[in-house]
């Protein structure tokens, strides 16, 4: 099961404006930004790169809060 499958059930689970940090898998970064953009009320807000240069986590937000 991939890691991406998670990001459905962050949409009920995290808070207005929660945060949602997952690691990914390498190649994931395109498949993150897909899942993310399916999923209303969520935001891909970056995919951080780990000291080789390799995309490594996405960093996802709820939409609402302050």
């Amino acid at each position: 099961v991939s890691r991406l499958s998670a990001v459905p059930v962050a949409v009920s689970r995290l808070r207005p404006g929660g945060w949602l940090g997952m690691e990914i898998g390498v190649g994931q970064d395109v498949a993150s930004t897909e899942v993310v953009a399916c999923q209303s009320g969520l935001s891909l807000i970056e995919i951080r790169k780990d000291l080789q240069g390799i995309p490594r986590a996405a960093m996802i937000r709820r939409a609402g809060g302050l």
